[in-house]
């Protein structure tokens, strides 16, 4: 990943009007050929009616003298894109692969952006395919609260100005540099989250021979697919826990679990919060969609956890050992009785033990689990 990241920003690029940011774009080394593609309103403005003065530079505020704009008003117009031939040493800047719009939702893609109130180009990531507006337009959504409606907030919608053009990357295992797309609005004003972006294989009808790899290529790409998989698992789970720690009942919690582990990992304790607020986030799943949804198992499952807060698991202990053989001890003597006073449902073994997880990870947080030092 880092070095995917390393390839976009060596070839961003910023587009400058009277010295203000208005928009991004992408270089692109295509037969030693050095390209710049962004979106056609960044260059004929919104109405596709007058071409602006731009100036050029990379992200290191490296101007770029000189380019040629190759595409026309009326392409821009029609696809929301615009070509520019960049009269530099192709050689300096990142090979890119060049695709049609990937629909996969499967599949997750990042983008580079730089805001024209924002002092920072930033990722935005991960991004996965949502619905196909038209031919060449496509909405994207991205992570939950990537915008927002407030026009007084300098980081929401009204402050996104200026990233229309920034290039649409494939997340790839490999290091593989592949472009799909390129944004050009931020719908809704920002709720929802969602980035429109267009397809780039219009660029067939500028570039002779252009070569441009099927997207339908990467659905059978296991290892592509298992990778994007895990990093929207890391962002789901990213939403949960910020979801998790506002909820007003949950106030405190997450110190309470965080120095219930301080106590039983030391030093290490860091490692293990993820671990253990992923045990509540799968049990809560289990709890909704297994146990709620059968009102018997419901009933006997509530007894089993009321029975058990009864006891008293309050530890006085002199280290670190002591309080995990405690914390051990909690959660084997629980899914004990889990088994047994669950036996008669329709309930797997694995589902048994990540309930059993999920509430001793539960009571620390709620402090009805915890430690005293002698």
């Amino acid at each position: 990943m880092t070095q995917l990241k390393n390839k976009i920003k060596t070839n961003f690029i910023l587009f400058e009007e009277n010295e203000i940011h208005v928009g991004c774009g992408l270089l692109l080394a295509i037969e030693e050929k050095l390209f710049c593609i962004t979106a056609g309103h960044v260059v004929f403005g919104k109405s596709f009616n007058k071409k602006k003065q731009l100036s050029l530079k990379t992200l290191q505020n490296i101007p770029i003298k000189e380019f040629e704009l190759l595409s026309t008003q009326e392409f821009a117009e029609a696809n929301d894109l615009a070509l520019f031939r960049i009269w530099e040493d192709a050689k300096q800047f990142s090979s890119f692969s060049l695709s049609n719009t990937i629909t996969n939702s499967r599949l997750t893609s990042l983008t580079f952006i730089k805001a024209s109130l924002l002092k920072d180009a930033y990722f935005l990531e991960p991004l996965s395919y949502s619905d196909t507006i038209k031919d060449n337009e496509y909405m994207y959504k991205a992570p939950n609260n990537s915008f927002n409606n407030f026009d007084e907030d300098e980081h929401g919608a009204a402050a996104m100005e200026g990233i229309s053009g920034s290039p649409i990357i494939l997340n790839s295992n490999d290091g593989e540099a592949i472009i799909h797309g390129v944004l050009t609005r931020v719908p809704n004003k920002g709720v929802g989250s969602l980035l429109a972006i267009r397809s780039i294989t219009p660029l067939v009808e500028i570039i002779d021979n252009l070569e441009m790899l099927d997207s339908n290529n990467f659905d059978g790409n296991h290892k592509l697919i298992n990778y994007n998989k895990e990093l929207l698992k890391k962002e789901r789970f990213s939403e949960w826990v910020n979801q998790w720690k506002e909820l007003p009942e949950n106030k405190g919690y997450y110190k309470n679990l965080v120095d219930k582990l301080k106590v039983i990992h030391g030093e290490y304790y860091e490692k293990y919060i993820p671990i253990e607020l992923e045990k509540i986030m799968i049990g809560d799943e289990i709890v909704k969609n297994n146990i709620e949804t059968d009102s018997m198992l419901a009933e006997a499952y509530k007894e089993v956890i009321t029975t058990a807060e009864r006891d008293c698991m309050h530890e006085h202990v002199t280290n670190a050992s002591e309080a995990l053989k405690h914390y051990k001890k909690v959660g084997d003597n629980h899914l004990e009785v889990i088994k047994e006073d669950l036996s008669e449902f329709a309930f797997s073994a694995t589902d048994r033990k990540k309930i059993a997880h999920h509430n001793v990870a539960t009571w620390m947080a709620v402090c009805h689990l915890r430690f005293t030092k002698k």
